[in-house]
């Protein structure tokens, strides 16, 4: 009888970023097991379909490159997208004999491992724009959420392609599901299987809900009390029949070797000053002054950064401020963003993912929390003990902590909510003080 250990094997090529995310895997899911082999192996590739044919597991996972020859008859094959060496953009950074590999054998295996998988997913919205630049990945479909929502046209010719695919399971792990852009694809899939979770009605009418948890084959129960994401998104596995627990993801290994853009700086911390939402954003001009009082207290410099979108509120910070500031707003992809979170001596900043960034790097961060989602997404709560710094929760308690950002107080359009806007600069610096004094030494 088969062990429940082996149910999904990973072959991997050993020594780079993917094979340490796949161990991360298996370190979290019972049921997974990495086969790790010589790199060396795939100057020679009909050897690969040997080294874990003793194996019959129920599902292979593993990259696009070497893929095709890891596929059985009647397993599934899932492929996921790491990176992408046949970009353009890699290539100046590659050997002439890279180029050539790049060009020509990788390129149709890439292709044909495509067309065998059963599914294609990518560890990012990145990669994924970066992947639908090439024709043969069809499988990795994006999705424009305001588009979707306000173009008729749009919608119908992506749902039409969601019904002609014919999928056999469809799996939305949403906590929060919504209506138009989550359970209507759901719905019009078709698929024999629609598993999604019970959830919640942050992001949806109560009305809309009973209609639509009728879209669903099964529904994973959920703990109608509050409850942190870690441990959700821990009991939707569950829910699949794979145990896991809700610890620190440890992203360092992942981004190993590669260069800090701010290299030429030996000692700055970050400051995050955009969110989602503009009622979460701290005003700018405390983070000025927050700013000017960390520079006189220790020296250090200050680097703004975010996404390209928020480059204005990086304008003006910069405008307020008079302490040395380094504006790095938008000028990072996601990886370099991780690189300088992890080199950075700490990270101050609204509740964004540069905050959960910091927890996957052991970062020191201080988070600027408002009560909207208090407990869901910070502060922390985790099931596995970590000796890793945990981001510090920075509140102005309220009694109406729990409103999903339904503020019940009058505030200009713009402006902070009041338990943002009530943190005060000084109160943060104050809190701020053991990580300055531990820099000072």
């Amino acid at each position: 009888m088969m062990s429940r250990k082996g149910r999904i094997i990973s072959p991997m090529p050993t020594g780079n970023g993917a094979y340490v995310l796949h161990k991360m895997i298996e370190a979290k899911i019972q049921n997974y097991r990495v086969h790790g082999y010589n790199p060396y192996l795939t100057l020679f590739p009909p050897v690969l379909p040997f080294l874990s044919r003793s194996e019959k597991p129920l599902v292979v996972h593993t990259t696009p490159d070497y893929g095709l020859f890891f596929g059985r008859k009647g397993v599934p094959l899932v492929l996921t997208v790491h990176h992408l060496v046949l970009d353009q953009y890699m290539q100046k950074y590659s050997t002439l004999p890279q180029r050539i590999h790049y060009k020509t054998d990788l390129r149709w295996f890439t292709k044909a491992s495509i067309r065998l998988a059963n599914m294609v997913t990518a560890v990012s919205h990145f990669t994924a724009e970066m992947a639908e630049r090439f024709p043969f990945w069809h499988e990795v479909w994006s999705l424009d959420r305001r588009k979707f929502k306000m173009n008729l046209l749009y919608r119908f010719h992506l749902l039409r392609k969601v019904r002609k695919a014919g999928f056999e399971i469809v799996i939305q792990p949403s906590y929060s599901r919504t209506f138009l852009s989550g359970d209507d694809i759901v719905r019009i899939s078709g698929a024999r299987e629609r598993i999604g979770y019970v959830g919640d009605f942050s992001n949806i009418h109560r009305f809309e809900k009973r209609l639509s948890n009728r879209f669903y084959t099964r529904l994973i129960p959920t703990n109608p009390k509050p409850s942190m994401e870690l441990k959700r998104n821990a009991e939707f596995m569950c829910g699949l029949g794979i145990n896991m627990k809700f610890g620190l993801y440890d992203l360092s290994p992942a981004i190993e070797g590669i260069n800090n853009l701010l290299s030429n700086l030996d000692n700055y911390y970050i400051l995050c000053p955009a969110a989602s939402l503009s009622g979460k954003q701290w005003p700018i001009n405390y983070f000025s002054v927050l700013a000017d009082k960390i520079y006189s207290k220790t020296g250090l410099v200050a680097v703004i950064c975010g996404s390209s979108n928020e480059q204005s509120l990086a304008e003006r910070l910069v405008c307020y401020v008079d302490a040395p500031v380094v504006n790095m707003m938008g000028k990072t992809n996601l990886v370099e963003l991780a690189v300088l979170i992890r080199d950075t001596e700490f990270l101050v900043g609204n509740d964004t993912c540069a905050i959960h960034f910091a927890a996957a790097v052991s970062t020191p961060a201080f988070c600027l929390l408002g009560g909207g989602h208090y407990g869901r997404f910070m502060p922390y709560a985790l099931e596995v003990e970590t000796k890793r710094p945990i981001p510090s929760p920075i509140i102005h308690k309220m009694d109406c902590f729990g409103c999903n950002w339904k503020c019940r107080y009058s505030v200009k359009k713009g402006a902070a909510f009041p338990c943002i806007a009530n943190i005060s600069a000084n109160e943060v610096f104050d809190l701020l003080r053991p990580a300055l004094e531990s820099n000072d030494e």
